[in-house]
Parts: structure tokens; sequence; C-alpha cells
């Protein structure tokens, strides 16, 4: 016995359909135009999108596409709410086949680069700021079956601006001591900070803080605390900020200063045009401040000249004597303070 083939049941949709955008006044007010008709119904059309991430003044490209119908684009509608702006508003309306209006707002900033025809309702906005952080709505209306609509969240980094900042130099023998500062300013999300001190030969500790900004920013500070030394001195270490909105590891130098009385007095012998010079020489940070002082000193020839010139010195202006030569036996190590 042949059986009866049961018939495909065909989904039909009898419904009206609305312009939503004034084209007159440039408006979202719906237009008096009703449509009436009867046709097969699409239930599977989707609208496909994507999250976006960008840095701030970088443009943000925002894909909107309806799949799975056959069904003609008449009206492309893109919503925002942001961080500027906390109120859902159209920003921009596109009516098929192309006719592209800009409403409250973003202006030339905001570019259509989709295809209606297509079924490519795209846009790009460009140079983008913390203020355009938010939701944005891509509504696509087909006809008949009406309108699709889907949510992509706009994400801004912010580039860290990053500095270091020295600290009073810090003294031998006093204990541990604030090293330096190294700010990584207003990036979002926060930075992470390091510090590289492969040459430093002493206790070292790092200190770390976050301040939060209104504006959805965050600063961090990290402190370099040390126990210094004498061998620490003109030592490089080095401040490693990493961030997304950075491509590469950014990496600030920092000469360590230190500061320590004179020690490991010397005298120096040498000439000079004047005659034979003696410079007393003292280890000491910073050598600037180093006063030197000659507590004694006979000569039986010549005199004794002390150069603005040459920081602890003493020049003999030696009168040649038979059988006599410059020696500088007279002269007692001198102090350094």
């Amino acid at each position: 016995m042949l059986q009866k083939k049961k018939k495909k049941k065909h989904l039909i949709s009898c419904r009206t359909h609305i312009s939503f955008y004034n084209t007159a006044n440039h408006t979202s007010i719906h237009e008096n135009i009703l449509m009436f008709s009867c046709e097969p119904f699409s239930p599977g059309a989707k609208v496909k999108n994507g999250d976006v991430a960008v840095t701030e003044g970088e443009d943000a490209t925002m894909s909107c596409r309806i799949t799975e119908t056959d069904e003609i684009i008449s009206q492309v509608t893109w919503q925002k709410r942001t961080r500027g702006n906390s109120v859902r508003e159209d920003f921009l309306v596109i009516v098929a086949p192309q006719d592209v209006h800009h409403v409250n707002g973003l202006g030339e900033r905001v570019r259509f680069i989709g295809d209606i025809a297509a079924q490519n309702g795209s846009i790009r906005v460009s140079n983008v700021s913390l203020r355009d952080e938010g939701n944005y709505t891509c509504i696509i209306t087909v006809f008949p079956s009406g309108s699709f609509q889907t949510e992509i969240k706009l994400s801004v980094r912010v580039h860290p601006k990053v500095t270091i900042t020295p600290e009073a130099p810090p003294v031998v023998g006093e204990g541990e001591q604030i090293m330096a500062a190294c700010t990584a300013a207003s990036g979002r999300p926060p930075a992470s900070v390091t510090w590289v001190v492969d040459h430093l030969n002493s206790t070292f500790t790092i200190h770390s803080n976050e301040t939060h900004h209104s504006d959805g920013t965050t600063t961090v500070r990290s402190y370099l605390i040390v126990v210094p030394t004498i061998s620490m001195n003109e030592q490089e270490v080095q401040c490693v900020v990493n961030h997304t909105a950075l491509k590469q590891e950014e990496v600030i130098p920092f000469r360590i200063q230190v500061h320590y009385p004179p020690h490991s007095v010397n005298i120096r012998h040498g000439t000079s045009r004047e005659g034979p010079v003696f410079q007393c020489m003292a280890d000491s940070s910073p050598s600037e401040g180093t006063k030197y002082t000659w507590s004694r000193y006979q000569m039986d020839f010549g005199r004794i000249i002390s150069p603005s010139s040459c920081l602890g010195c003493l020049v003999v202006d030696w009168r040649p004597v038979l059988g006599v030569s410059p020696s500088p036996s007279g002269l007692t190590p001198c102090v350094a303070g």
C-alpha cells in the first residue's frame, strides 16, 4: 500500500513594516508609511558582531552583518550609550540604498563602511577617546521580517605616561631609604611596573600603590627602596612598564646617586707649567662639595700655589737649585672633608 506523502509546512508571516527614520527633518520619529505583505518568514536571521578594543586616538571598526536571510535591508540604525553620555541615542541612520544621515553629535568622526546590498551595516569611528567607550547597538531592518539587533562593547585603552622621579639622594649609613619612584600615569587598564636591579649588591624592597581617577584611568607608582652602599653609586637600574596599549615593554634607565663622606685619601704627583703638582684625592659623593686642607708643608725653595681649576691641588713654583729636585716629602697627607 502506498503511503500518502505529508506536505511540508511553510511558515508564512503577515506583518506591517514601518520606516524608523524621517528623512524630511532628520529625526527618529516614525513616518506614517504603512506596508502590509505576506511573505515566507526567515526566523533564522542573525546579526553578527564582535566586541572591539582600541587604544585612545586609534580608529574603531564595528562590524555588523545580517546572515541566514535573503531579505533586503531597508534601514540600518546605530545607537550608543557611552561614558560621555549614559543616555542611549541614535547617531547614524542608513536608509536603503545608501542614504547616510548623521545625528546627535559624532558627525564626520563616524563613517559608514558597509554595503546595504551586501547586507553589511558596518561603521568606523575615528580618533576614539575614552568618552567614546561604551555599548553600541546595531539595528538592521529587513522587509518583511522587521528589525534585528546586536550590541557591541567598545573598550578604550589609554597609554600611560611613564616617568622616573629621583628622591633626595640616599646617604650611606642612614638605613633604608627611597631611591626613586617610577610612575605610569593615567593608564587604562592599570599598567604593570617592575624594576630590573641586577647590579645592586644591597638589600632592596619595592613598594607600589595605585590611584584611581574619575575618568576610569589609573596611576601606578612603584618605589625602589634600598639600604645604600658606596659600591651602589653610579650603578644603573631600570624601570620596566608593560601595558596593553604598548607594542612592546617600555624601559626607562636610571643612574643611582649615593651620597657618602670622603675616604681613601691619596696624593698624586704631576707637573704643570708653573711647576710640580701635588693633588690630594679622595673618593666621595658628591665630589664637588669636598674640602681639602693641607695641614703642614715646609719648602726650602719656591712657593705654594692653590689653583682654583684643580680641586685639592698644590702647585710648587720651584726655583731650580743645583742638586735639588722637587719632592712632596715636606707635605703631610691632606685632609678631605
